[in-house]
This record gives C-alpha cells, sequence and structure tokens, in this order.
C-alpha cells in the first residue's frame, strides 16, 4: 500500500470511526491547520494509536507529504520547520511545535 492510500483509507477509518473529542489534539487544532495548509490534520495522525486511545501527529508523514506535495527538499530546504516557516510564516511553524508538544 502507498503512502496516499495509506493516508486514505486513515481519513475513511479516523471520519467514520473516532468521535472528536473536546480535548484532541485533531479538535483543537484542524480549524487553525487548515487554514495554514488548506488540507486536512487528520491523515497526519498515526491510526494504529488512535485504536489504543493516544493521539500521535507523524511528523514523518507530514515530511513525505511537504516532498510529495510542496517540493520540501532537506537538501534545499534546510529543515522541515525551515521550511514550513519559509512557505506558510512563522506562526505555521509554531503550530507544528505545538500540535506535537499536544500529541
Amino acid at each position: 500500500m502507498n503512502n496516499e492510500t495509506a493516508i486514505e483509507n486513515a481519513e475513511k477509518y479516523l471520519n467514520n470511526s473516532i468521535r472528536k473529542s473536546k480535548d484532541s489534539p485533531i479538535t483543537k487544532y484542524e480549524l487553525r491547520f487548515y487554514n495554514l495548509f488548506k488540507v486536512p490534520l487528520r491523515p497526519f495522525f498515526d491510526i494504529n494509536m488512535f485504536r489504543i486511545g493516544k493521539y500521535y501527529f507523524d511528523v514523518v508523514r507530514f515530511d513525505e507529504y511537504c516532498e510529495k506535495r510542496l517540493g520540501y527538499d532537506i537538501d534545499v530546504h534546510g529543515s522541515l520547520s525551515d521550511f514550513v516557516a519559509f512557505k506558510y510564516g512563522n506562526c505555521a511553524r509554531n503550530l507544528i511545535e505545538e500540535i506535537m508538544r499536544d500529541a
């Protein structure tokens, strides 16, 4: 299964099987994330962790998304954090860091 299919499957599972909790990082950050990146936040959370009731922002999946869809290249842009700040501003970098701390 390729990464895009995995993301699509995860999103379907989350949309159909997980009730959003008011304290979940997804509920807390999804609107801000979507407004900045124009993609849903849910696919970047690890589906296997959801099954055991944990929230885990999958930074590797986000990194792969940035490489494939946004043209991120570590050799050109440096760190993913620097790329996010360059492309979307420091508020986007801060949001990713906040999500990672909270999840």
